[in-house]
């Protein structure tokens, strides 16, 4: 029972959302009607958030390949997660079920009212703890008990520090962010709030008439991926696959990028608009005042410009640092 439910629920976002939903809307006493709109339309919109994210993992995929191809790196044979999973996938899932308790517990009895619901980080988080501890030497009890402790204070703590960071970015102080990166995110918010100007923001970016269309985040990001995939295709010729033209493969892999964005943020539309409301009865029945705390996409609609700017920056930036790493053979070793 215990290894179906973190199969085919806990690891499986769309069907964890709509039970959510359901679980909800049902607190709520909404009719059976409403129920069921809800809980598809919730596993509808993280169905469609995937597709989406999907996509445009796959229409950037070759620009990490013609570098990979470029600086002849490869990745190492080690321990990965299925080998690990089949070794230690017991102890990682009775962390999981004690972690979530302990979280459960913490957000029903203490200041720090956060629900996790990146579901599939809810596997990954206790799964990155016992490797760590195996590393370390760790066993049997000890072993899962630490794991789940850390992961518990992680979902608990991490979303409700940030959530006054989300609030600035979005204005909506109905959810939070529950993402392994939130360390990162915290450098981030701190910095920007010192250096940075809430009076001007890449949304208000004005441009010409004429090229209004650059507003539409979908169209800008099918063209950034474009103009990079050609400058590659001129730059490495291998990279483009045989018998296919460099020019057509960097538009059909913008035009998959465009769509991509666009079924991605539809999607994170349709899962604020079904499953925040139903979170609500959750909320106020089992957990009064609790935050969702879901995964980083779910804000992307509310800054699509600065999504964009710092997609472009991101690339850039692992562009230089993937030709550094390449001049000076810096390399490294470990589990895959």
């Amino acid at each position: 029972m215990m290894e179906f439910i973190t199969a085919n629920i806990l690891r499986n976002p769309p069907v964890l959302l709509g039970l959510i939903a359901m679980l909800g809307l049902l607190l709520q006493k909404k009719s059976f009607s409403e129920v069921i709109k809800g809980t598809l339309l919730a596993a509808f919109g993280m169905i469609i958030l995937n597709a989406g994210v999907s996509m445009l993992v796959n229409s950037i995929l070759p620009i990490n390949q013609a570098f990979q191809a470029l600086s002849g790196a490869q990745a190492a044979e080690g321990l990965n997660d299925v080998t690990f999973t089949g070794t230690y996938g017991g102890d990682v899932g009775l962390a999981m079920f004690i972690g979530l308790a302990l979280h459960l517990l913490i957000a029903r009895f203490t200041p720090i009212k956060t629900i996790f619901l990146t579901g599939h980080m809810l596997w990954w988080f206790p799964f990155v703890f016992v490797a760590a501890g195996v590393e370390a030497g760790l066993h049997g009890a000890l072993l899962i008990g630490l794991s789940a402790v850390f992961s518990a204070v992680y979902w608990s703590v991490m979303p409700w520090i940030l959530r006054k960071y989300v609030f600035a970015v979005t204005n909506d102080d109905s959810f939070t962010i529950g993402h392994p990166t939130g360390i990162l995110s915290l450098v981030a918010g701190f910095v920007s709030s010192k250096v940075g100007n809430k009076e001007k923001s890449t949304e208000d970016l004005k441009l010409p008439k004429g090229l209004s269309f650059f507003r539409e985040i979908s169209i800008t990001g099918a063209m950034v991926i474009f103009i990079m995939l050609a400058i590659i295709g001129i730059s490495i010729p291998s990279s483009v696959p045989e018998g296919q033209n460099f020019f057509m493969v960097a538009v059909n892999q913008g035009l998959n990028f465009g769509a991509g964005l666009i079924i991605m943020l539809q999607g994170v539309r349709m899962l604020i608009n079904q499953i925040v409301p139903a979170f609500k009865g959750i909320s106020d029945k089992l957990v009064p005042n609790a935050l969702p705390a879901f995964d980083c996409p779910i804000i992307f609609n509310y800054k699509p410009n600065a999504v964009l700017v710092g997609f472009v920056t991101a690339m850039i930036t692992s562009t230089i640092l993937v030709g550094i790493c390449n001049m000076t053979n810096l390399q490294y070793d470990g589990c895959i």
